[in-house]
């Protein structure tokens, strides 16, 4: 997963400006209790900050390989 990839998911899964808050705010504690935004600033792979994400926010295991189809759709 790129950066590209990984901000897509999250603008998909999180709208409205709340992908990017939750990067800003949220901890990922099995990250070191960073929070994305700095996990990536600290060189942490993309996929690996994004399924902390998925664990944290109880999303579906099927949204790992969301970068992976087609983000224009539907994503439950």
């Amino acid at each position: 997963m790129t950066h590209t990839e990984f901000w897509a998911v999250m603008e998909l899964v999180f709208p409205d400006g709340r992908a990017r808050s939750l990067a800003q705010d949220e901890v990922l504690p099995d990250l070191g209790s960073l929070t994305a935004d700095e996990a990536l600033s600290a060189g942490i792979d993309p996929l690996q900050v994004w399924k902390s994400i998925i664990a944290l926010m109880e999303l579906p295991a099927h949204y790992e390989y969301l970068h992976r189809m087609n983000t224009s759709g539907n994503h439950a």
